[in-house]
């Protein structure tokens, strides 16, 4: 029996919404599976091939993922073809202050980690090599947050501001994940809502009950049972990173 490989991860919301682009295949109480969108990689070539020596080389894995295998700070590649092009990857990784301009003006100016960044023949070659990723066999599971148990934490006021707390929060934002699954400013993951306005959406209350236990399951065959592989184990954030992550989503107008 083939395994299945679990890529664990921060996801905001247990609602995917069709309006990412997503294809729900199905939907329950334990999860929601996202079917691959029949991408057909790039075949391999001598460019992809040192590409993919390139990307070992400049430690990509340390943040992203490969058929579960990596970190999880960043969004997984699986199939990463299926949802950004090769102009975009390419702009997102060259260096030089003239690449970052045109990509803040093409994809938007708001990031909260600054991504690395590598000479233009080496990102063509990552980016060849990247396009060469399937997706996994029977897509993505996603399995939403749900409220931290016997949590102490008291949810600031609706509409009240702690620069501290908020700036605190932002940082939590990149260090724990959630952009691996979640986008900002047009930047991050591609598999949960957006947290553009968001403050503008939710009440405190509600964004304070969705920030842990979330995961991101990548699902190669029809079984998700057996041996697994798991990358991080569902968020346990502290009630004080729960405050902090709280505060700067309800921010985000």
């Amino acid at each position: 029996m083939k395994t299945a490989k679990i890529l664990v991860l921060g996801l905001f919301s247990g609602l995917l919404m069709t309006s990412l682009g997503l294809d729900v295949l199905a939907k329950s109480t334990s999860g929601t599976v996202v079917k691959p969108k029949a991408y057909k990689p790039k075949p391999h070539s001598a460019l992809a091939a040192k590409g993919k020596e390139l990307f070992e080389k400049n430690n990509c894995a340390v943040c992203h993922t490969i058929s579960a295998e990596g970190g999880c700070l960043a969004p997984p590649l699986d199939g990463i073809g299926s949802r950004r092009s090769q102009k975009f990857i390419k702009m997102r990784i060259t260096s030089g202050s003239s690449e970052e301009t045109r990509f803040a003006e093409l994809y938007g100016k708001t990031e909260l980690m600054p991504h690395v960044r590598v000479p233009a023949a080496t990102a063509e070659a990552i980016s060849q090599y990247l396009l060469t990723l399937k997706e996994p066999e029977r897509g993505f599971k996603i399995i939403g947050h749900e409220e931290k148990s016997n949590s102490s934490i008291s949810p600031p006021a609706q509409g009240s501001t702690d620069d501290k707390s908020v700036a605190r929060g932002r940082a939590l934002l990149s260090s724990k994940g959630c952009l691996a699954c979640h986008s900002f400013g047009n930047l991050g993951g591609k598999f949960a809502v957006k947290f553009d306005g968001v403050g503008s959406r939710l009440t405190v209350d509600a964004i304070r009950k969705q920030l842990t236990n979330a995961q991101l399951l990548t699902l190669e065959n029809d079984t998700e049972y057996g041996a697994r592989g798991t990358t991080m184990p569902p968020l346990d954030l502290t009630d004080d990173e729960i405050a902090d992550l709280t505060a700067y989503l309800a921010s985000l107008k």
